[in-house]
């Protein structure tokens, strides 16, 4: 049984599309923080190697 978009407040919708956007910013934040640690790690032993 699905509900109508009637039934819903538009109060409650607003609160919901706010709780999305804020999920898919803090997630976007989290993958960009993970991506930057990733690149400025340190050069290891074997990646050295490899270069020469």
């Amino acid at each position: 049984y699905r509900k109508s978009s009637e039934f819903y407040c538009s109060r409650a919708s607003k609160e919901i599309k706010k709780s999305v956007a804020y999920h898919l910013i803090n997630s976007a934040k989290i993958i960009q923080r993970s991506w930057r640690t990733y690149k400025l790690r340190p050069e290891t032993w074997a990646k050295r190697v490899w270069n020469m």
